[in-house]
């Protein structure tokens, strides 16, 4: 199969929900008006009887027996083996393996780490940090209290390297072949190994941008570890009680518009002047994802730069931002969730069935080769449409809350209700641009 067949089978087709703005139970019009003024309301809701910080501190139940089982030797070198098993069996078909798209490696990063990170890490909290190669790696030989970052570069790195890997997904037009991506993974191996040696394993945390998207979104499941002890939170107290890292607002802007560009970029405007152009597809797809990005950015920007002014908050554009992307996270895991829906679901499975077989020799392992994809639900393009909204407003609604009580800490209560309009304005463009986006046909 040619590197353009490849590419249009693994990436393109499954890319986005099956959902449209025809499938959708009302006009489409009247979906952007509700949602707007859903988000609207819930702001106007919470000026009026949410005027103290409620979300800043953890709370939760602990769980010292379950801590206890989880942290246990047995457990942890059982967990170990098994984590540098999976990754080996991936190394294999990536080393060995047949450049063809039943290779199982293709949908392992494009869907099972990328996309899969979203709800492993909604459902599961730091559940990636424990299955990260490299750190898995890393706990055989070092201490066993180890920083998460590099506490002077926060996040920036990842933020950065998230466009380079929004690039490598959507832009570069080798990426689904075999010697391209095998490049790519020696490229993070060195990143990530050579960075760890250098600044120690925090490094990890603060560049790898599967990591640190992880662990940002981490903050909003109801797993939360505190000293030495599980705790079973709420998961917007998980959040609201966290103080972001350095970088998280420009890691947030990057996801965003990353996603965002995907959703564009298959428009019938946006490909009609792609395939009408003489230019290459890639430089139009870099000025394309450029610009996103700083749309996104931008409006975020204005909105924290608006909220500051005048109102003597503490601490720089920067650090309030930073403070404030709080608000952001349930944002960027609504919209990956609606726009990878079937992405996820439907090349999730066919890349499990895959791993039984990584040389393309006809092998069985587990019996899973046998197995066929269960896709059911989303048959239905109503039913997938209808989620791809809900993950949308609700992500909206959640950062909405979750800001409203950050900026309660940050301002004086008589600028509370005028100071939020700029973030309010922001979040609502981001709720229609992204339902416009994600349902354009």
């Amino acid at each position: 199969m040619s590197a353009d067949a490849l590419t249009l089978t693994l990436l393109q087709v499954p890319a986005h929900g099956i959902g449209s703005r025809k499938d959708l139970p009302l006009p489409f019009p009247y979906v952007l008006v509700g949602a707007a003024l859903i988000v609207t309301a819930t702001f106007w809701f919470l000026t009026r009887s949410w005027r103290e910080v409620r979300l800043g501190a953890l709370g939760g139940r602990p769980l010292p027996r379950l801590s206890r089982v989880l942290t246990a030797l047995p457990v942890t070198v059982v967990a170990r083996v098994l984590v540098l098993a999976l990754w080996a069996w991936f190394v294999m078909a990536l080393i060995a393996g047949k450049d063809l798209v039943t290779n199982p490696v293709f949908g392992v990063v494009f869907v099972l780490v990328w996309v899969g990170l979203v709800p492993v890490s909604l459902l599961g909290g730091a559940l990636w940090r424990g299955v990260h190669p490299v750190r898995t790696i890393a706990r055989w030989f070092g201490p066993p209290l180890q920083p998460p970052l590099v506490a002077r570069l926060g996040v920036y790195p990842a933020a950065l390297l998230v466009l380079v890997w929004g690039w490598f997904e959507l832009i570069q037009p080798d990426r689904a072949t075999l010697p391209v991506l095998r490049g790519f993974v020696v490229a993070w191996v060195v990143i990530v190994v050579v960075g760890s040696l250098w600044r120690g394993i925090g490094w990890v945390g603060s560049a790898d941008p599967f990591e640190a998207y992880a662990s940002t979104l981490s903050r909003l499941s109801p797993w939360q570890w505190q000293d030495g002890t599980l705790r079973l939170v709420s998961p917007l107290r998980n959040l609201g009680s966290w103080q972001p890292p350095a970088g998280t607002a420009a890691l947030a802007c990057a996801l965003l518009g990353t996603t965002a560009y995907d959703s564009f970029s298959s428009t019938a405007w946006w490909v009609q002047i792609v395939q009408a152009s003489d230019l290459p597809r890639w430089l139009w797809g870099l000025v394309g994802l450029s610009v996103m990005v700083v749309i996104v950015a931008g409006l975020y920007a204005a909105g924290v730069a608006a909220l500051r002014w005048g109102l003597s908050v503490r601490g720089s554009l920067l650090a309030t931002g930073d403070s404030l992307a709080v608000g952001l996270v349930p944002i960027v895991a609504g919209y990956a969730l609606g726009h990878y829906l079937t992405l996820l679901v439907i090349e999730g499975q066919r890349t499990v069935i895959q791993l039984a077989d990584p040389l393309g020799q006809g092998w069985n392992v587990l019996g899973l080769a046998e197995n066929g994809i269960v896709a059911t639900p989303l048959t239905y393009p109503t039913v997938t449409a209808v989620a791809q909204l809900l993950f949308i407003v609700g992500g909206h609604v959640l950062g909405v809350i979750v800001a409203h009580d950050r900026a309660v800490a940050l301002l004086r209560p008589e600028a509370m209700r005028r100071a939020q309009l700029p973030l309010l304005t922001v979040m609502v463009i981001y709720t229609v641009g992204g339902l416009m986006l994600l349902f354009s046909t």
